[in-house]
């Protein structure tokens, strides 16, 4: 078995709940991803592309809920926050500055 540290990224109750068993991708097959690059400051982003992200595409992380633009965004956040937890910031802090 892995050891954890005490930062390390935990698959919670609510994750899995919340996700359920399928990849982003398959569970968002029938949303078609709109990057949308215009976004004010103070506007949510998405934690990867920094581009608006679409409400449909939320995924629970660590007990909380982030919103992102596309599947491979939300991929590549769970993998960041398996590999580089200390990384990941609560999801109000992604916003535009």
């Amino acid at each position: 078995p892995q050891k954890r540290g005490p930062q390390a990224f935990a698959r919670t109750q609510a994750d899995i709940t919340a996700n359920g068993n399928p990849s982003a991708y398959q569970k968002y097959a029938s949303v078609v991803p709109m990057q949308d690059a215009t976004v004010s400051p103070g506007d949510p982003v998405c934690p990867i592309s920094e581009t608006k992200p679409n409400t449909q595409l939320a995924w629970m992380v660590g007990g909380k809920k982030y919103t992102f633009c596309c599947p491979p965004c939300i991929a590549e956040f769970v993998k960041k926050a398996k590999t580089d937890p200390k990384s990941i910031k609560a999801p109000e802090a992604y916003v535009k500055n």
